[in-house]
Parts: structure tokens; sequence; C-alpha cells
């Protein structure tokens, strides 16, 4: 795959397309993209690890079942797939968990052949992007695809910046919320996650109390009947996502002092603008709306420029 270079005594590989991340999205993207004959493509980190060590144990997917697919071309190896090759029930909504195992049965069908590296630095030179690997290796890829989930961009009240990690955390920071069993804990925010949130920390054995600056809390209500005219909606929408619909407002954040504990939900800093970025980069989140349309994504010209060039 790809053909080598060595520059001053280092190999680098030369690919078409870098898939950075190894999540729901860049599993996606990276079924999608091998099926195009020809194209050099390679998926880099380790799968499912935000999803396996940074979410709360006990979580369930906001995403109903239809919404929790991971794409592939031809439509194999849904949840539904894996729920029957597993022959077990797996019960909506669905356990953090059992997604989790999802993922990897869908790693180890559809794209087998990751490289389980993180990258460290990238660089835009000329006509390609220079990617620098943990273990000191160099890639070249014509075009990127950025996959790398929200949790570099978690936005953590600047108000909480003087005190210790010890005492300020946030929620994408494990998924152990056993450490707050005897504890007395806040939860900030009027949304779903903070509720959720409140829950899984009083399961814990935590004494809990959720603080709202809002007049009302922000349950799924009306939105979780709609997901369900998802199918008729996709015919009016172009494809701009892939995978679970979770958007990235739906994390709160955890604040905790060594009085009282208090989960925020203030979101993401969201990243540079794709429309800012240079050429040849794509964010996966902007490339399908939903998993149910994601056979689409082949015939955009995106790709078809990627098999040309």
């Amino acid at each position: 795959m790809g053909s080598l270079e060595i520059l001053d005594g280092t190999m680098t590989q030369t690919i078409d397309v870098a898939v950075v991340g190894a999540g729901p999205y860049g599993l996606a993207a990276g079924a999608h993209l091998h099926q195009i004959a020809g194209l050099d493509v390679q998926v880099f980190g380790d799968p499912m690890e935000f999803w396996k060590a940074q979410m709360p144990a006990g979580m369930f997917l906001r995403s109903p079942w239809s919404a929790s697919h991971i794409s592939d071309p031809a439509a194999k190896f849904t949840l539904t797939d894996y729920r029957d090759s597993q022959k077990k029930e797996i019960p909506s909504p669905i356990p953090l968990d059992e997604f989790v195992g999802y993922g990897l049965w869908f790693q180890r069908n559809v794209v087998p052949n990751i490289l389980q590296q993180k990258v460290t630095c990238i660089r835009h030179d000329q006509s390609v992007y220079q990617l620098a690997l943990e273990n000191g290796t160099l890639w070249n890829a014509r075009r990127l695809v950025i996959a790398g989930g929200i949790k570099p961009f978690a936005r953590r009240p600047k108000q909480f910046a003087g005190l210790s990690p010890q005492f300020v955390s946030h929620c994408s920071d494990g998924r152990d919320v056993e450490q707050f069993k005897g504890k007395q804990v806040v939860v900030i925010g009027a949304g779903q996650s903070a509720l959720e949130s409140a829950a899984l920390i009083f399961e814990a054995g935590a004494e809990v109390e959720v603080l709202v600056r809002e007049a009302n809390i922000h349950w799924l209500g009306w939105r979780a009947k709609l997901q369900n005219w998802a199918p008729f909606l996709n015919c009016f929408t172009l494809p701009r996502m892939l995978g679970p619909l979770e958007s990235a407002e739906s994390f709160p954040h955890r604040i905790r002092s060594s009085i009282f504990r208090a989960r925020f939900k203030t979101g993401f800093a969201p990243a540079r603008s794709a429309r800012q970025a240079p050429s040849g980069y794509m964010n996966a989140s902007r490339m399908f709306r939903s998993a149910q349309n994601a056979r689409s994504f082949r015939r955009r010209r995106q790709v078809k420029s990627w098999s040309s060039s």
C-alpha cells in the first residue's frame, strides 16, 4: 500500500487518504473509502478508545437503534447484524458496553488493518499532509479525514481553572462514577446529559442535587419523537454526518471540590472550521447526515476526486 521513501534516515510512506481517528466516524469513513478501487487508505487510532475509556459506566446511548448503526457500503454490519451474530438480545436504549462491543466487532470485520498509533503532529506541506506518529514514523497523505472526536476540545469554565485536577474534572476524563460514592454532588445543567449524569452518580451512592439556571430542563421530548421521522426527512437533506447521532452539546462538564462535586453541561469548544483548512482536508462529521443515508457517500464529488487525483 502506498509508496516508501527514506528521508534523513526516517522511513516515510505515502498514501492517498489518511483517516485520523478510529471511533464510529473514523471506522465508517475507512469502510467507505476502502471500497474505492485503487485508493490507498490508512486509518490511525485505537478503535473506540473514547467510548471505551472516557464515557461514564452505566451510560445508555441517546440515539435510537436506527441511528446507532456504523455505516458500511453494503450495510451488512449494522447493529442488528451484530446482535444476531452474538445470538443475544440488546436492550433499547442501548447500553454503552454493547455499543463499544459493536464498534470493535465492526472494526474487526470491516476495517481490520488499522494502525493503532496516535498521530502526534500534522503539517500541510504543499500538496501533501505530513503525519508524525507516536512511534516516530512519518506518513504522507494526499487527502486527510479528521475523525478525532471531541475529547481534545472539552470546554472547562475558566472560573475553576485554578482548582487542582484532584477536584476538577470533565465528564470525558473517565468512566468511573464509583469515585463519587458517599460524596455530595451538584450537577449543574438543564439538558439530558446533565440529568443522566445525576442519575448515574446517584446510583453510585452519592448525594446529588441538580442546579438549573434556566426556567426549564431540556429533556428529549419532541426531539426524540422527531427521530422516528428520520427516514422521511433524509429524503430532503444532503448527507453530512455518519454514525450515532450524538451531538457535541450532549456531553456535560463535571466540576469537583473538596466540599461538593458539580457537573456542568457547557459543551465542547469546536476546532478550526473545515472551511478554513487547506485543500484536501475534511472533518468526518461533515460527510454524512446520518448512518441511514451514508451509502450515498461514494457518489459524492469529494470521494471521486480522491480516487482520480
